[in-house]
């Protein structure tokens, strides 16, 4: 609003207010007083209503360009992964013109502004400013494109075939020699604003509002299985034995594992004839209990890098202050699903955010290894007692033909 405008609404304002609070027996320090602050309130008036100063045509004209460097420095994804997303879930989004004269947003600038918001931490109005759009449209542009990627999350983030089972338990025992790992599982907290209400049951060990996520990783950082939800105050265990995974494992589990087949997970975890834990540590473990726990720590770090990756990339993710909590657990998801498809390609960029991402996790480590004791174990838990015994036995058979070697 300019100064013009401004005094044409005091020419009209002051005679009204004058009216309504001036009286024969106001002082001139008084009406001093009150002309200062209608003059106040008219300054505010003028300050709100100032115009906002959008970029315009950033997605017309600026990003086309942008090099292939310059592009993944500012959206964090390359070029070739954006291309793929905008193919798969370009037509989800797309809004038609409903005739009234206006312009949609198009897919891609929803799809680039979207992105842009999960991977920094800029405010709904910055970012509705670079892209010249406003706050509104950007976060139904949000919306958008968040339920689209939970849409494909089933395709994205899957669990693996037979054959690919086989080629990531290879890539697993690579690392420190546990045969037929196809996974780890771990806890992680995503920090969060003190939500509106029951707020106590999202404060964690750490005292931070969160929510947990567990997830299941292979051995190229890729998740295969995404659960949340859950606030942060709940412990891994219980998280675990009530997730979907859990729950069609145990009922169905030669769909999801061959013979000798399993996931690895720390303390927290049951050990199952799936799901293998290591051994407790009361101080009185044998030489070859702790080498089998070197090796389950070693191949377990994979889970732990690709969440730093998902942190390092997805910077948002660092702390969600979003009002409306029903969304929060539909935006990790879908930042998980990013993740997976970034993936797909070959990303020059990988090590600066997995660094990134684990500089941060060090102070919000999730580190909830509670010990699990098990006083009447089942037929699972009971072969997968004897199936870390076996595994045991070959870690230590196999760095003994190393050392006579």
């Amino acid at each position: 609003m300019d100064v013009e405008a401004v005094l044409m609404i005091a020419n009209v304002v002051q005679p009204l207010y004058q009216a309504v609070f001036s009286s024969d027996s106001s002082t001139s320090s008084e009406e001093d007083e009150e002309n200062d602050d209608m003059m106040m309130w008219l300054g505010l008036i003028a300050r709100y209503n100032e115009p906002v100063v959008r970029i315009q045509n950033y997605i017309e004209y600026y990003v086309p360009q942008f090099s292939y460097e310059r592009f993944q420095a500012h959206f964090r994804v390359t070029i070739e992964a954006f291309v793929t997303l905008e193919n798969r879930i370009g037509p989800l989004i797309a809004i038609h013109n409903d005739g009234a004269g206006r312009q949609p947003i198009s897919a891609r600038k929803q799809l680039l502004a979207t992105i842009w918001l999960l991977a920094t931490p800029e405010s709904y109005r910055s970012v509705a400013d670079r892209f010249g759009i406003a706050e509104s449209t950007l976060w139904q542009s949000v919306q958008r494109v968040t339920n689209a990627l939970i849409g494909i999350a089933p395709q994205i983030i899957s669990w693996p075939t037979p054959a690919q089972r086989q080629v990531i338990s290879a890539a697993f025992e690579q690392v420190a020699g546990l045969p037929t790992v196809i996974g780890a599982v771990d806890g992680a907290f995503v920090e969060i604003k003190a939500p509106a209400v029951d707020k106590e049951v999202y404060v964690t060990r750490k005292f931070f509002y969160a929510y947990t996520v567990q997830r299941i990783s292979d051995s190229n950082l890729k998740f295969i299985d995404i659960y949340t939800g859950w606030p942060g105050s709940v412990s891994d265990t219980r998280i675990f034995r009530n997730s979907p995974i859990y729950e069609d494992v145990m009922a169905h589990r030669a769909e999801f594992f061959d013979e000798e087949q399993y996931i690895i997970g720390d303390k927290a975890y049951p050990v199952l004839d799936w799901c293998i834990a290591p051994y407790i540590n009361r101080g009185n473990l044998t030489v070859h209990q702790a080498r089998f726990n070197t090796a389950h720590a070693r191949q377990r770090a994979t889970i732990e890098r690709a969440w730093a990756l998902l942190f390092g990339r997805f910077r948002r993710l660092k702390y969600l202050d979003m009002t409306r909590e029903d969304l929060i657990p539909s935006t990790i998801l879908a930042c998980c699903v990013l993740h997976n498809i970034c993936l797909d390609h070959q990303d020059l960029e990988i090590a600066q955010f997995e660094n990134e991402g684990h500089i941060f996790r060090i102070d919000r480590d999730h580190d909830q290894e509670i010990e699990q004791v098990v006083l009447n174990p089942d037929a699972a838990a009971i072969r997968g007692l004897q199936r870390r015994n076996e595994l045991c036995r070959l870690i230590h058979a196999r760095h003994a033909a190393l050392q006579q070697a």
